[in-house]
């Protein structure tokens, strides 16, 4: 039987690219009045808001399969990450309204995507320390270095150790 590898980490990146290319567009659109700009802010939250329940879903169905993974990033992660098809469905139903009668998206929408925007960053922060470990861990150096053997060793989390949990096949080869 041929197992499919975790869906998640590729999904992921749907949101994560779509809704700020949304925001600037809404944004640039807004105050160079080019219609365009507007139709691709909305288009482009359309389609964030349609990946991210799959990349939601994805991401528990991958901590089903992980089973015994935890921690304060974990919770902090999937929570975030369960929150988001609700707020992005939310900003694209708000957002239509203006699309379908082709209105310029008020302050009020652009702060609320924009902290919309300012969520998913931290969800990707805490999700990308999950899967590299904290950011000063990976220093610049004119050598190849190899990875440290537990991605959270120097940052004092709860998650200590978080790689023991997934099977030796779905582990980063490096």
């Amino acid at each position: 039987m041929i197992e499919m590898p975790p869906l998640h980490p590729l999904l992921v990146h749907f949101p994560v690219a779509l809704l700020p290319v949304s925001v600037a567009c809404d944004v640039l659109g807004r105050f160079t009045r080019r219609p365009s700009l507007a139709h691709a802010g909305w288009w482009t939250l359309l389609f964030a808001a349609l990946a991210s329940p799959l990349t939601a879903a994805s991401g528990w169905l991958w901590l089903y399969e992980l089973d015994g993974m935890d921690g304060t990033l974990l919770t902090t992660h999937q929570w975030l990450g369960s929150a988001m098809p609700v707020l992005l469905i939310a900003l694209a139903v708000w957002r239509y309204r203006f699309h379908a009668r082709e209105k310029t998206v008020p302050a009020v929408y652009l702060a609320s995507a924009s902290v919309a925007l300012l969520a998913m960053v931290v969800q990707g922060h805490v999700g990308s320390t999950m899967t590299f470990g904290a950011p000063h861990a990976h220093a610049p150096t004119t050598q190849a270095a190899s990875p440290p053997e537990h991605p959270h060793a120097n940052d004092g989390a709860a998650d200590d150790g978080w790689q023991d949990s997934i099977p030796l096949k779905e582990r980063r080869h490096e």
